[in-house]
């Protein structure tokens, strides 16, 4: 479980570093992760979709805390072990490597453009 919180919290400073190069001031970086973590939280399975349309429900596969809240739950309510929720913990990491990856390549860019 400790794994499985690292790993969501890794994903989340990643998201925000990418949202934070995004941003030219600090507040437009509270107005960005508002747009990226609501629609995160309300789709991630905490609350039933099973009434949402088909569209919605497919849209909550690509964001990470929707992996994040399936393995806590598998680990918390049926006592799973690290094999059970290793896809979980696979796409976590996943995300945790794209996000860094564009995070990584928007702060070379900025870097780049106030250099020259």
């Amino acid at each position: 479980m400790v794994f499985t919180c690292v790993s969501m919290a890794m994903v989340s400073v990643a998201l925000g570093l990418l949202v934070s190069g995004l941003a030219a001031t600090p507040f437009q970086v509270i107005q960005l992760i508002l747009l990226f973590v609501v629609p995160q939280i309300l789709l991630c399975g905490l609350f039933d979709l099973s009434g949402a349309p088909d569209w919605l429900a497919a849209l909550s596969a690509f964001m990470p805390v929707t992996y994040g809240v399936d393995a806590l739950r598998a680990v918390m309510l049926r006592g799973a072990d690290l094999a059970a929720v290793g896809f979980d913990l696979a796409v976590l990491w996943g995300f945790l490597a794209l996000f860094f990856a564009l995070a990584a390549a928007n702060f070379r860019k900025k870097r780049v453009r106030t250099t020259c």
